[in-house]
């Protein structure tokens, strides 16, 4: 079974590492991508883009 994680937006201040995508890649060996800050996606919808 193949099994994937994803946190799209991070929790938290931007300069502190986002635990739950850590702990995915550290224990369950994924590499996730990176979570985006919710300062980032409101700029992007704010703009009308989208999130990919």
């Amino acid at each position: 079974m193949r099994v994937g994680f994803v946190k799209p937006i991070a929790q938290g201040s931007t300069s502190e590492q986002e635990c739950s995508t850590h702990f995915a890649h550290a224990i369950c060996h994924l590499n996730p991508p990176k979570p985006l800050s919710m300062e980032r996606v409101e700029h992007l919808l704010s703009q009308g883009r989208s999130i990919n």
